[in-house]
């Protein structure tokens, strides 16, 4: 099958992720899944749809964020600057990715694979990366919780950073709740680091003597008080119209994985800089 052909019947696969996640595909759309995982395994048996190699390997989920560039530049430049040899970027849509998953639990279910173990083409894929970036996006917060739980999972040796919507996802779907306000938080707003993450090697140079200055996008956010026993609040940060205090930075527990509610690519991406960095340490240490 010609590989445009199955990335297309992925991104149209990616529509019927509920129904695969539940085991009701069927009909056309059980034919778009089964052809969908030639893709999946093409993508396996090249690295990445042919362009992860051996090396350090970056994923970056685009959630249709008009930032995504910046976050791209500062990951390569990271990279660069790290003299990170045979890096690699791969970029996904969550759409791509929800095809990806589609294709690999009906793989799986036919093969008489356990349940529990369904997704197996899809985890082997995402365990790939060192490195992953889920974006900012403009659709709606609770959009892409299921499928942020399932590639952090997946990713549990990995560093992840959720920027913005990103962020959001991958609260929500460890716990946290989520708030919407009438008033969209755009600009640059002040942040307070909480004592005991002062010096975790995540925020270096990103604030002074506790305190940030970020540039932030958005309505939805994660009220202080409901981050829930999952998140570890790294700074907190107040709606200087609502006066509410909502999570800035989090960090899941016993994971090297971070959400902030700003956006690092405006900025010097010292954030990103840092993941990355912590990334490429556990690299060089499991190589």
């Amino acid at each position: 099958m010609p590989r445009g052909k199955a990335k297309q019947l992925v991104e149209e696969g990616g529509e019927q992720v509920e129904g695969a996640v539940a085991g009701q595909v069927s009909g056309a759309e059980a034919g778009q899944a089964e052809e969908a995982a030639e893709q999946v395994v093409a993508a396996l048996e090249g690295g990445a749809s042919g362009n992860v190699q051996y090396g350090m390997n970056t994923l970056l989920i685009d959630n249709g964020s008009k930032y995504l560039e910046g976050i791209e530049t500062h990951v390569n430049t990271a990279a660069e600057k790290l003299g990170v040899e045979g890096h690699s970027l791969e970029k996904k849509s969550m759409k791509e990715l929800k095809g990806m998953y589609v294709a690999s639990v009906k793989e799986d279910k036919e093969s008489g694979v356990p349940e529990k173990e369904w997704g197996k083409a899809f985890k082997q894929y995402i365990k790939g990366f060192q490195y992953i970036v889920s974006s900012g996006s403009p659709r709606l917060a609770k959009y892409d919780q299921k499928m942020h739980e399932k590639i952090s999972d997946a990713a549990s040796d990995a560093v992840f950073l959720g920027v913005c919507h990103g962020a959001q996802q991958l609260a929500s779907a460890y716990g946290a709740k989520l708030k919407k306000t009438k008033h969209t938080h755009q600009g640059k707003r002040g942040a307070d680091v909480n004592e005991a993450h002062l010096e975790n090697p995540a925020l270096e140079g990103t604030h002074e003597g506790g305190h940030m200055e970020n540039y932030g996008h958005h309505k939805w956010y994660i009220p202080v008080d409901q981050a829930g026993s999952n998140l570890e609040v790294i700074a907190e940060s107040e709606s200087p119209k609502t006066k509410d205090k909502f999570v800035e930075m989090f960090k899941l527990s016993g994971k090297d994985h971070y959400g902030a509610q700003f956006h690092p690519e405006k900025g010097d991406g010292e954030l990103i800089f840092n993941t990355f960095g912590l990334a490429h340490k556990k690299y060089k240490k499991a190589a």
